[in-house]
């Protein structure tokens, strides 16, 4: 999928609500990280790749940067007021991210927490070392 195509797709999954709070440079970066492998399945950077995006990683990317200002803005989610109480639900960006992650055709390369392990307390991605299964497109089930 060309630039255009993604940023148009990655605009409607995430909403006019949540892209209303993007920047254009929000946008511009989500859409380079989602660089992905091109119709003759050639990696970005390789010889001859044509840029092709994944418009469900730009999403991901978008409201993983939305997320981090979330939780650095903080804000009052509930108060009480002349005996009422009001509660207000903050959006979940983080787990928007993590659901247009797990829809990407790149998340069983790169990661929506299958393989992710626990060592010491911190998170490692695992990748597989044996020939036969490294490297391809990541698509689970089929390891040629």
């Amino acid at each position: 999928m060309d630039r255009t195509e993604a940023e148009a797709r990655m605009k409607l999954l995430l909403g006019p609500a949540t892209v209303a709070l993007l920047t254009q440079d929000d946008i511009d970066y989500a859409l380079d990280q989602s660089l992905t492998w091109d119709e003759d399945g050639r990696a970005p950077g390789s010889i001859g790749y044509i840029d092709t995006y994944d418009p469900y990683w730009a999403a991901a990317e978008a409201a993983s940067l939305l997320a981090g200002r979330a939780m650095a803005a903080g804000g009052v989610l509930e108060f009480t007021s002349e005996n009422s109480t009001f509660k207000r639900s903050a959006p979940d960006f983080m787990s928007l991210a993590r659901w247009l992650r797990s829809q990407s055709p790149m998340s069983p390369e790169y990661g929506t927490g299958l393989g992710l392990i626990e060592v010491d307390g911190r998170l490692s991605y695992y990748r597989p070392t044996s020939d036969r299964l490294r490297g391809g497109r990541g698509v689970i089930g089929n390891w040629s």
